[in-house]
């Protein structure tokens, strides 16, 4: 092989090793961004959506209903997830995919955090597309005072 030729092969050989080098970086940094935005999920769940839910369920036990705050995935997905469901007195919480109540999910592969009241028995909100940033205590508060704002006219 001339020289020529190898100098042209090694310049294709160091090419093709800095775009996979620059794909492995890319690679590594999107999944620290997902990871950084798992977390974050976890910590607004945990510090600003379960004491909401925990308060406003708490107030509904003493009105006679029950509650359960779910963690649970969303059917079918793996993208984490937290329900306050509702149940009216004298009646057991719906475990099914369709609740008395309000949820958030994360939707991972667009990084935002989905907002939708169960569904059951013709009880529903307007669902929300929203940045994990926009999930406040007094979001939270707002969404889940509405849902049960309609159990009550309803029921």
């Amino acid at each position: 092989m001339d020289e020529a030729t190898r100098q042209r092969l090694d310049r294709a050989f160091a090419e093709r090793q800095q775009r996979q080098e620059a794909e492995k970086q890319r690679s590594e940094q999107s999944k620290s961004e997902h990871q950084r935005f798992l977390e974050e999920f976890e910590r607004v769940k945990r510090e600003v959506i379960r004491p909401v839910f925990e308060q406003y369920g708490e107030y509904m036990k003493g009105q006679g209903f029950s509650y359960k705050i779910d963690e649970a995935a969303d059917a079918g997905s793996s993208d984490p997830a937290i329900q306050l469901r509702l149940a009216l007195p004298g009646e057991e919480v719906d475990d099914s995919y369709s609740y008395l109540g309000l949820g958030f999910s994360l939707v991972t592969y667009a990084r935002i955090v989905f907002v939708n009241s169960g569904g059951a028995r013709g009880i529903s909100i307007e669902p929300a597309r929203l940045d994990i940033q926009q999930v406040t205590r007094q979001l939270v508060s707002a969404k889940t005072q509405e849902v049960i704002e309609r159990i009550l006219q309803k029921f």
